[in-house]
C-alpha cells in the first residue's frame, strides 16, 4: 500500500530523448526515423516526447541546436 514513489527526473528524461533522437535522426534522417523507436531507446514514453518537444519536427530542431551548440564549443 505504501509504494515508494519514483523520482522524477525531467532533464535526465529530455537527456535520454534527445540522445535517442539524435541517433534515429542521425541514421534514418527526419522522415525515417520513428517517434516510437525514440521513445523505447530513451526508455520513456512517447507522450513525454510530446510534452517536452511538442511534435517530431520539433525534436529534430532540438536536436539540430543541441549538435551546433556542440560545434561552437568545439572551435
Amino acid at each position: 500500500m505504501n509504494e515508494p514513489r519514483t523520482k522524477r527526473d525531467a532533464e535526465g528524461t529530455r537527456r535520454r530523448i534527445l540522445q535517442a533522437a539524435t541517433q534515429q535522426f542521425s541514421t534514418y534522417g527526419l522522415s525515417g526515423a520513428r517517434v516510437d523507436a525514440i521513445a523505447t531507446a530513451a526508455d520513456t514514453n512517447e507522450r513525454m516526447l510530446y510534452y517536452y518537444f511538442q511534435s517530431k519536427e520539433g525534436l529534430y530542431v532540438a536536436v539540430l541546436e543541441a549538435m551546433y551548440a556542440e560545434l561552437r564549443v568545439m572551435k
